[in-house]
């Protein structure tokens, strides 16, 4: 599977999962010069940034590992891009930077899902 297919595949088992766990998905993909925000979600008074990160298999390592101290940075960027332009829509809501991992490396799709991956240091 190329790279981009198996991106998309990812978010769309993730945006799968966070319906089927009572999300509401506001946005896909919200691009900006240097960074991307894969899913903007709510559930209830929570705003959720969610990276989503797919692999087709585990040998050197699982998805989540390759989520660093950069990448942590450019999600938190465009997350205050994303609030900054939202017209204090989300302005009384709490907000979260998660992460949900899709592991293809069976004939079902292994997702897991990190609330709370990470936090404006």
């Amino acid at each position: 599977m190329k790279s981009k297919d198996l991106g998309d595949a990812g978010e769309a088992c993730a945006c799968d999962f966070l319906k089927a766990n009572g999300f509401q998905i506001i946005s896909q993909n919200m691009r900006y010069v240097d960074s991307e925000l894969d899913i903007i979600a709510r559930k209830k008074k929570d705003l959720h940034f969610i990276e989503v990160r797919s692999k087709q298999h585990a040998y050197f390592g699982l998805p989540e590992e390759t989520i660093d101290t950069r990448k942590k940075k450019r999600i938190i960027r465009a997350s205050q891009r994303f609030l900054m332009g939202s017209d204090g829509r989300f302005d009384d809501m709490q907000c979260h930077f998660d992460v949900i991992a899709v592991l293809f490396d069976q004939t079902k799709p292994r997702i897991s899902y990190y609330g709370d991956a990470f936090i404006i240091e």
